[in-house]
């Protein structure tokens, strides 16, 4: 299936509160079922437990590492670990992460200050759903599980869990953002690697990014400077890159979205590439996170037509 932005304003739109089990719904209406005239994201559901809150999702044919997704939605948290193979609802090999790096049900995503409104960006190969969050100043939690662009070709079981995570008191969360000047990212997630029974890889950082880091984030950053302002008339992105957390080996890079050196936006600005990036078209959107001055803004720039 094509790369669509699904949104809760779609005519039909399943509706979405902090509920339990609405995320785990959300995801089955979105990637496998669709909605309104809107069809699915092409993915599948091999098994599902709803009055359980539980789903496991699988990527589509277009997904070279046909992945496993096991979504497990508790009072507290919304829990996911991947795996290469999975049996039934529980049971499955080659997870990442593993139950040494992560115990329990998988990565954790606080269950939190969910608001009803939400975008999920998604073809049959990834998903990537942001969740508004009613606090001061507004958020919006990231949430993204597939494939990804590895860095190594030969790597073609990429796939990745990365979810929000409170570690110490300190939200860590996996966000896609340019704050003015400064910049707070931070990520932990896992990466599937190659083979049947591939090795679970922690990831805990995003490279190639400018700025600072907001005090108390203990995920190992890197910082890079670009060019700040509109030069020729162009505006200038990076993308977004995965690091693993002992090495900083660069791994991989998300589908869809990007990281704009500027920050002059409105939420809703379209634009097309040139160059290399001709054939796309991108959307911008605001993405706030957890700083200290609220009237900071923070951007994302994704791909609408034509992702890698």
């Amino acid at each position: 299936m094509p790369f669509r932005i699904y949104s809760s304003a779609d005519p039909g739109a399943p509706s979405f509160s902090s509920a339990q089990g609405d995320f785990v719904r959300l995801l089955k209406a979105v990637l496998v079922d669709g909605y309104g005239q809107i069809p699915p994201a092409g993915w599948s559901a091999p098994f599902v437990d709803l009055p359980s809150h539980k789903i496991v999702l699988r990527n589509g044919a277009s997904s070279i590492a046909r992945s496993y997704f096991r979504v497990v939605e508790t009072s507290t948290y919304i829990l996911t670990r991947g795996f290469h193979d999975m049996t039934d609802i529980d049971t499955g090999t080659g997870a990442f992460p593993t139950t040494s790096q992560v115990s329990g049900d998988g990565t954790q995503t606080a269950r939190a200050n969910f608001g009803t409104n939400w975008k999920i960006f998604a073809d049959e190969r990834t998903c990537l759903a942001l969740i508004y969050l009613s606090l001061s100043p507004p958020r919006w939690l990231s949430y993204y599980i597939g494939d990804v662009i590895p860095i190594d070709p030969a790597n073609s079981m990429a796939s990745v869990v990365l979810a929000l995570r409170l570690v110490g008191g300190t939200s860590e969360a996996f966000h896609v953002s340019l704050i003015g000047t400064s910049t707070s990212i931070a990520v932990n997630g896992y990466m599937k690697g190659t083979g049947s029974d591939p090795v679970s890889t922690g990831i805990s950082g995003v490279g190639f990014f400018e700025g600072t880091v907001v005090a108390g984030v203990t995920s190992p950053i890197r910082a890079f400077s670009g060019p700040s302002g509109f030069i020729g008339g162009k505006i200038f992105l990076r993308p977004f890159y995965l690091i693993s957390t002992t090495g900083f080996n660069l791994l991989a890079r998300l589908r869809f979205v990007y990281i704009p050196f500027h920050s002059t936006f409105s939420d809703g600005d379209t634009f097309g590439g040139t160059g290399l990036l001709s054939t796309k078209r991108f959307v911008v959107h605001r993405v706030d996170v957890q700083v200290s001055d609220p009237t900071n803004r923070a951007w994302a720039v994704f791909e609408t037509q034509n992702p890698d």
